[in-house]
């Protein structure tokens, strides 16, 4: 969801002639830290989710062997975010709760943004909505001060709280939309005006928002957000009780899920589908789907 959390802390630095002498050799654990902290965004950008995991854990250990305050807190933010995309709620709040501290101490309020925009997330997660928003409240009276980036992130996280609560919708689609400038927001709105749309009972217009803001995604190649897509396609679709395309689409956000080998995803689509298919009276496959359940749930 944040990309701009993602900071490569290296320069490049260029040769320009071969008298020149080599360049000075950083000490190990700097050399440590800033390649696994590279490495760790490539595998984050490509969607693997879990070998970003363990770059950015062995960048945050080699930051911290040197007390690296700068490299420490970015890491950190990474592996937050990190956590949160693997759906470990818990691991994701102790990080955030370790950047907490380190706010105050080193005068990094500078960061705070990034940090309640996770943690608004993960209350949303969790069905705290009033937290949530409590949090986003702090950022929308001056949201015209922000870049367009952190604009889309609170945004993004108050239109959800809209659908949820029911509650002004369109008016909150309307400010995403006049600040959605980059790809992936725009793709994001789209998923919004679908549900929107469904919601309004257009069924072939929502049709047309989902696919779009798939299309967008798979140009991109952006696995995570097409598996979400396809997972609140087909939730709008069990909204209005049309079960059989909501199968359809679930069933793709499996296919998806698998693929990308992400635990949490997985399970909560099958746990939807094994829903599904008992409303379409399917208790061969929904055996099948629990079955899955079982095996992933261990």
């Amino acid at each position: 969801m944040i990309k701009y959390l993602l900071i490569i802390l290296f320069s490049v630095q260029l040769l320009f002639a071969c008298a020149s002498p080599p360049p000075e050799k950083k000490p190990f654990w700097i050399e440590q830290a800033n390649t696994s902290l590279s490495n760790g965004i490539t595998h984050y950008e490509r969607q693997q989710y879990e070998l970003a995991k363990l770059d950015f854990q062995n960048a945050l250990n080699a930051f911290q062997r040197y007390y690296d305050v700068n490299g420490i807190v970015q890491t950190g933010l990474n592996l937050a975010k990190t956590h949160i995309s693997l759906g470990n709620i818990e691991n994701a709040e102790k990080q955030i709760d370790v950047l907490r501290k380190m706010i105050p101490e080193y005068r990094l309020q500078d960061i705070n943004v990034y940090v309640d925009i996770m943690q608004s997330s993960i209350e949303i997660n969790k069905n705290n909505i009033e937290q949530a928003l409590a949090i986003l409240n702090t950022y929308l009276p001056k949201i015209e001060s922000f870049d367009n980036s952190i604009k889309a992130a609170v945004l993004i996280n108050r239109t959800r709280i809209a659908f949820i609560q029911k509650d002004q919708i369109a008016q909150w689609i309307n400010k995403l939309e006049s600040t959605a400038s980059d790809v992936v927001t725009k793709a994001r709105l789209l998923r919004f005006k679908g549900q929107l749309a469904y919601f309004n009972n257009q069924k072939e217009q929502a049709s047309v928002f989902y696919q779009k803001a798939l299309d967008e995604y798979r140009a991109l190649a952006h696995s995570k957000a097409i598996y979400s897509t396809l997972k609140d396609w087909g939730n709008a679709l069990i909204a209005i009780n049309d079960y059989e395309n909501a199968a359809k689409q679930h069933e793709a956000a499996l296919t998806v899920a698998l693929s990308a080998n992400i635990k949490s995803d997985v399970l909560t689509i099958l746990n939807s589908l094994s829903g599904v298919y008992e409303k379409l009276n399917n208790p061969e496959r929904k055996k099948e789907i629990d079955e899955q359940i079982m095996l992933n749930s261990n």
